[in-house]
């Protein structure tokens, strides 16, 4: 074997033990700027380099962590050929080996560059670590004018940081699926169950009021009395007729039993009569016609119940009324109320998938005391909609009402239906969800 293969093969070996002793140095490292001279005079010793140096180079200009050189590092011996490994940390930062193998006839390319390459390593992965052990201990703040490493491998805060929003990210969503109650808002009335409405049964004037709104009545008492002048002239003028119809009836039935008179004329005074007493007839049947219509001007409650309206029951005397007209309305208190309910027309269909399933269960309070809570069923859905006094479109509903409290008749009322269950994220985005619907999209 040559002198040289002994040579190299003495150096390889010596490199390899030199390298798992810095490998050890490297896993618990106290003094870093020791172990960086430690590397430095393995490669030196190694390759038998006069010059050897361990270098930052950074924007803030060069900084020497290890050499072998005396004074000027630069400077290397004649003929030696020099030898340089790079680590680039990030964008700015690297850091570079360098140093003289020697000259060309005792040179080993190989082994000098998988020692350099090794060593190099292991000084990255040691400067690595002080400087996260820094960043932990004081933050950033405490490391001056030290490169910022966080584009080559981020510290732990980044990636706890990271986390955490991954973590938010799936919760938001999984809450988002979760499914909660999904109401649909309501307004509307409280409406007695029971009313009837009393209409004016013919045109004419108020002439006297019996009761006034609020009011408790018995069925056919007498609500208010209206007066039509030619409803009552043409009783009266059939009644005279009928009267005069009936004396001369009287009076012919005294002439044909007379016996002075001539045969021929108590004939007459037979068939006079039969002609008068058709009349009579027909008369009487005109009179008590106009007697029904006389007494219709009377108007009269049609159950036991209240009055109310919208005015007062007695500021209705004097006014002029036409056949139809609407006066009051008498409700049963004793029946209990409904919920007279207005749903926007947009949010039916939510119902239209429910109607043939369980009861639809309401839920509200009276505006004018909000502490007071109802409760019911929907039992009506109306097939039509129709306008509110907004202009908006709106589906009627019924509901009953399951309370002891007394409530009033007219009462308004705010609350919502119970639609089922939905995800979360529908319930709180369902403007936006339904506008991107509305686009088509």
């Amino acid at each position: 074997m040559s002198t040289y293969s002994t040579t190299t093969d003495s150096r390889w070996t010596a490199a390899a033990e030199g390298l798992q002793r810095l490998e050890t140095l490297a896993r618990d490292v106290v003094d870093v700027d020791r172990f960086y001279v430690d590397a430095v005079r393995l490669v030196a010793e190694t390759l038998e380099s006069p010059r050897c140096v361990l270098s930052l180079e950074q924007p803030a200009g060069r900084r020497v962590l290890g050499t072998t050189a005396d004074g000027d590092d630069s400077a290397g011996r004649t003929g030696a050929i020099p030898h340089r490994a790079t680590s680039r940390l990030s964008d700015t930062v690297t850091m570079t080996l360098a140093c003289d193998v020697g000259t060309a006839s005792d040179r080993c390319e190989e082994l000098s560059g998988d020692l350099s390459a090794g060593v190099l390593d292991l000084c990255v992965l040691v400067y690595l670590k002080s400087r996260f052990r820094q960043v932990e201990a004081s933050g950033p703040a405490a490391t001056g004018d030290e490169p910022n490493l966080t584009t080559s491998l981020p510290p732990r805060r980044t990636r706890r940081s990271a986390w955490w929003g991954v973590s938010a990210l799936l919760a938001c969503v999984v809450v988002s699926a979760f499914p909660v109650d999904f109401r649909l808002p309501v307004e509307g009335t409280v409406q007695p169950k029971t009313v009837r409405h009393v209409f004016a049964p013919l045109s004419g004037t108020v002439a006297s009021v019996s009761t006034d709104e609020g009011e408790t009545v018995s069925a056919g008492s007498t609500i208010l009395v209206i007066e039509n002048p030619e409803v009552r002239l043409r009783h009266e003028t059939l009644a005279g007729e009928l009267a005069t119809a009936e004396a001369e009836l009287v009076s012919l039935r005294v002439e044909q039993t007379d016996p002075s008179r001539a045969r021929e004329h108590r004939t007459d005074t037979a068939g006079r009569r039969r002609i008068l007493q058709t009349r009579i007839e027909s008369l009487q049947r005109q009179v008590d016609l106009a007697e029904r219509l006389q007494a219709c001007l009377i108007v009269t409650a049609p159950i036991d119940g209240e009055v109310t309206g919208d005015h007062a029951v007695r500021d209705l005397v004097g006014r002029r009324v036409a056949p139809g007209q609407w006066l009051v309305d008498v409700i049963d208190l004793e029946a209990g109320f409904i919920a007279e309910l207005f749903l926007p027309d947009r949010d039916f269909g939510y119902l239209a998938a429910r109607q043939s399933g369980p009861p639809l269960i309401c839920q509200f309070r009276l505006r004018s005391d909000p502490n007071v809570r109802l409760r019911g069923s929907v039992d009506q859905i109306s097939d039509s909609s129709q306008r509110n006094e907004r202009g908006e479109a709106v589906i009627r509903l019924t509901s009953r009402l399951q309370t002891d409290q007394p409530l009033r008749h007219g009462a308004t009322l705010v609350g919502h239906v119970d639609a089922g269950r939905r995800p979360l994220g529908f319930v709180l985005f369902r403007p936006v969800i339904e506008w991107i619907r509305s686009q088509g999209w």
